[in-house]
């Protein structure tokens, strides 16, 4: 079975969250609100990405996206 990849937003935030909080490994630092202070500070784009087997999420992948110029670079964590 492969591996859906879903795209979310920022209505998708309460979504995100739970994902999160069901992580044994997540931190503060995954939290929507987070994520996106962490873009502000480092001038970046949020897209954070959720990997679904079936209906089952198996993976969390916050991408940020920095542009100058005609070139874009993404990152996970955002350069600092």
């Amino acid at each position: 079975m492969s591996v859906e990849i879903e795209l979310y937003d920022g209505d998708d935030r309460e979504r995100w969250n739970r994902h999160v909080d069901q992580s044994p490994q997540s931190t503060p630092f995954h939290r929507y609100e987070a994520l996106e202070v962490l873009a502000d500070a480092s001038g970046t784009e949020l897209y954070p990405m959720v990997g679904y087997k079936g209906q089952e999420p198996v993976g969390l992948l916050p991408v940020f996206v920095l542009s100058k110029g005609p070139v874009a670079a993404a990152f996970s964590p955002p350069p600092t």
